[in-house]
This record gives structure tokens, sequence and C-alpha cells, in this order.
């Protein structure tokens, strides 16, 4: 009971911060959406049971991006983790209040799309309408672009991460064929049918979804590593694939054995006690990818085999050519 209390407080302190965070950032003249967390409590926890949450996401304009970090960072937050620390381009970067230790992702993208940022954008700010959060109109997704979301991130995430697939088995029994058919409209919008394919196929229910839309079994690599939740380090095998080299190769090897401080200090809570904490929290790591690296290559090799055998170069087959998105734009409830 008090470990219940204690989540739900925290998730209260989480959907005020997330108003704090997007009305300062309506003041700097950024539009925010709001993605996940309140949004997705409304829209699939209607029956009262509980969704833990702990950060905040939102989603920003790509020309904006540069003033909405600043506008974060007046807030007291400072950026945890971003592209540069992690060697390859990232969807969302991480920012941490020491103050509270709230966190916020500022999402340059949603996950598992193709689309360039300024596509990606026009798409996904016309997919938005609104919610009252602490009797304040705040931007949301719409329940198609929810739902898309909602699969991308259980493929993101994996079969093993218990949060995001109950997510996806609420969502796919309570949204209508209407709104998935939108939402797979959508994803084709932005490159993103491999993720919602990859994502609804982690339930058996979700496979009979796809097949009723229309979307086949398309996959790529990393995709294929995620759906199955892999260890640290499982990821380096497909970028040291498709980087040319030695010396970048090399480069690749030496980031993922020593990250950036700022890196460590944010995915390590051991990290942050000091330059001793730092030195452990980089043992550890070591000892977690040397342990992890056998598991993580015949993982890799098993992605391997099904992107290809699927397909992995974004032309998903789809039946879904003339149709359009059924949910409303901005501004629809």
């Amino acid at each position: 009971m008090f470990h219940a209390r204690r989540a739900a407080l925290r998730t209260l302190h989480v959907d005020r911060v997330a108003l704090e965070v997007v009305e300062s950032l309506a003041r700097a003249g950024v539009r925010a959406i709001l993605l996940k967390g309140f949004s997705w409590a409304r829209l699939l926890y209607s029956d009262g049971a509980p969704r833990r949450y702990t950060d905040v996401d939102l989603l920003v304009g790509p020309s904006d991006w540069m003033r909405a970090e600043a506008a974060v960072a007046e807030l007291g937050f400072a950026k945890v983790m971003d592209s540069e620390d992690v060697g390859t381009a990232i969807h969302a970067s991480t920012w941490r209040r020491d103050s509270d230790m709230a966190y916020v992702d500022l999402h340059r993208t949603l996950p598992g799309v193709t689309a360039d940022a300024e596509r990606h954008w026009r798409v996904v700010s016309g997919e938005t309408a609104t919610a009252a959060l602490f009797g304040r109109d705040v931007e949301v997704l719409t329940p198609a672009a929810s739902a898309f979301l909602v699969a991308a991130h259980a493929a993101h995430h994996g079969v093993a991460v218990a949060k995001p697939m109950e997510d996806l088995r609420r969502a796919i029994e309570q949204l209508d064929l209407e709104t998935w058919s939108a939402a797979a409209v959508l994803a084709r919008e932005l490159g993103g049918l491999p993720a919602l394919s990859t994502g609804l196929r982690l339930l058996l229910e979700g496979q009979a979804l796809a097949e009723k839309l229309g979307v086949e079994p398309v996959t790529s690599v990393e995709l294929a590593i995620r759906s199955r939740t892999p260890g640290p380090g499982a990821f380096a095998y497909q970028l040291l694939a498709e980087t040319p080299g030695l010396g970048r190769k090399i480069a690749v090897v030496a980031r993922k054995l020593a990250p950036s401080r700022r890196f460590m200090q944010g995915k390590y809570k051991l990290a942050r006690r000091g330059n001793a904490g730092l030195a452990a929290a980089y043992a550890l790591r070591l000892l977690l990818l040397v342990r992890g690296a056998p598991r993580g290559f015949a993982l890799w090799r098993t992605a391997l085999r099904e992107s290809r055998a699927h397909g992995s170069d974004g032309a998903v087959p789809c039946r879904l050519e003339g149709r359009q998105p059924q949910s409303g734009g901005r501004g629809s409830k």
C-alpha cells in the first residue's frame, strides 16, 4: 500500500512537471506535444487501473529545438544524454533536474520512424488534440497517432518490458479498427511501418490486427534486436557492421567501453557518487558488456537473418493505398 501511494504521488508530480515545462515552452514560443504519460493514462486506462510513469515526454519541432533546450535549462534541468553521448542518432535527449529528480525527454521524432525531421513534424503536428491537465489545456496526440506510438514504443523496448506491452495490449483491445487503419496510414507517411508491424506482432492479438490492416511482417535489424529486449552491447555489432574503416570501428568500440562522463552519470546512479562511484560504474559497465557479448552476438545474427527474410529497406508491403486517416487534426477532441 505504501509503495502504491508513493508511486501515485510520483506520477502526480510528473504531471505537474509536465504542465510546468509545457507552459514554459509556450512562453518561449515553442509548441510542444505531450507524449505517453498522462495522455495514455487518459486514453487507455479509463477503467481506473494505474499507469505509473516517471518522466515527461515532449515532442517539439526542429525549428524550435534550440529554444526548447534553452527553456528547459532555465527551469533548472541539465542535459544528461543526447546523440553525441551514444555515438549515434537518437530520437530524444534526456534532461534531469536534481532538485526534485524530475526527468524530461525532449523528442526530435517519434521512435521507429525514418522520415526527415521536417516531414515528421509536419505530419505529426497535424495529428493532435487537446486534453485538460490540472484544468489547463495541453496538446496530445490523437488516438490514431497514439496507436502508432504505442506499437512503436513496444517494438523499441521489446517483449520483456511489461509496461509498453500492457499499453499495447490495451490499445489493441480498446481502439477500433478505423483508428488502427488511420494509424497504419500515418505510419506509412512517417516511414514507420516496420515499427508498427514489429510492435503489433509482439502479441498474438496484434498479429491478427496486422493481418486485418494488411501490414506485412517487415522489420529492420535494429527493430528485430529491440523487440527481443537486448542486454548491454547488443547494438554494437550492428553499429560495427555499418561503420566503414578500421579506425572508425575502433572508435565505436572505444565509445562503447568508455562512454562520456555525462552518459555514465545519466545512465548509472552509481556514477553520480563522485569519482570513485564513476570509476566503479565504468568497471560495472565493462563487466556487463563482456558477460553479455556472446548473447548479444547471437541475438544480432538472428536479427540480421530475420530482417533479410522480411525485408528492411523501408519498402513495406501494405494494402492501404488511397485510404486517408480518419482521425481529427489539431484541436480535435
